[in-house]
């Protein structure tokens, strides 16, 4: 179901819009009611792109808004996922499109990667000296408290800067 939401959404239907945003709301509720106090972990996979947004956000002192700094940050995520190996670059390419459609109002650039790993290494979603992340596996799948080296989080963030130029 979500992946043909994403279909319409990036085909940019508005007549649809409403739709999607109702169905979104109903799974994030869904979600939220089945792990209210996040104890089962389901409630982690709301966090795509998060562990980079909230970076992203320090980074730029919140001059970049929540919403423009999660699309960054769901870029990254999708970035890393493939430079783990997780996706192939045909799957990261199709799902690249829908955050595509938003990339005129992201303004990062000239990243530091070791500011922005440093930040990350701050969220709460860190632990035992890792950054975790939540990344997604071909289509469907998502995973949490991944852990990624500092190597493939740096190629991660250039993909991103060069993806957002």
């Amino acid at each position: 179901k979500l992946l043909s939401h994403w279909n319409l959404l990036a085909k940019k239907e508005i007549n649809f819009l409403e739709k999607i945003i109702y169905d979104c709301v109903k799974i994030k509720s869904a979600v939220v009611s089945k792990d209210e106090f996040e104890i089962s972990g389901l409630r982690k996979i709301l966090n795509l792109g998060h562990t980079f947004a909230h970076a992203f956000e320090s980074y730029s002192n919140y001059t970049l808004s929540h919403g423009k700094a999660v699309i960054a940050g769901i870029i990254s995520a999708l970035s890393l996922s493939l430079e783990m190996g997780l996706m192939s670059e045909k799957q990261f390419n199709y799902m690249l499109d829908l955050p595509l459609k938003f990339k005129s109002s992201i303004q990062l650039k000239n990243i530091n990667e070791k500011e922005i790993f440093r930040l990350m290494e701050y969220d709460k979603k860190s632990r035992d000296g890792e950054i975790k992340f939540v990344l997604i596996k071909n289509f469907g799948e998502i995973l949490v408290d991944v852990a990624a080296n500092r190597k493939l989080i740096y190629k991660a963030l250039r993909r991103t800067e060069k993806i957002l130029v």
